[in-house]
């Protein structure tokens, strides 16, 4: 999870239940699913618990899941914009920017 608009662990904050936290809740061990929907719950900024929310979903792959999931669209959107719109620098400096945004730091 980057830091992004709201910085880091701010989905967990706001006890979202985001791709990576469904994913990780069906394929978490009980007792990681039942730690996560609690700190999911206290909308914390506490950063250990935030942090642990994170191992959580690095322990069910969760994360990885989501960006493999992030990269299938992707591809599936550029099929779609490459008929539609020509080569050029604006289109290769698009392409770049979404692949960045996809494989930078979850």
């Amino acid at each position: 999870m980057a830091a992004g608009k709201g910085g880091i662990g701010e989905d967990i904050h706001e006890g979202k239940r985001t791709l990576m936290v469904i994913h990780s809740f069906l394929h978490g061990t009980p007792e990681a699913t039942k730690r996560l929907k609690y700190i999911l719950s206290l909308h914390t900024h506490d950063v250990g618990l935030i942090r642990e929310a994170i191992d959580i979903l690095e322990a069910s792959h969760s994360m990885r899941y989501a960006k493999e999931k992030a990269q299938e669209v992707l591809r599936g959107a550029w099929r779609e914009v490459d008929v539609v719109l020509p080569q050029s620098i604006a289109k290769a400096k698009l392409r770049a920017l979404t692949e960045y945004l996809i494989d930078r730091s979850i």
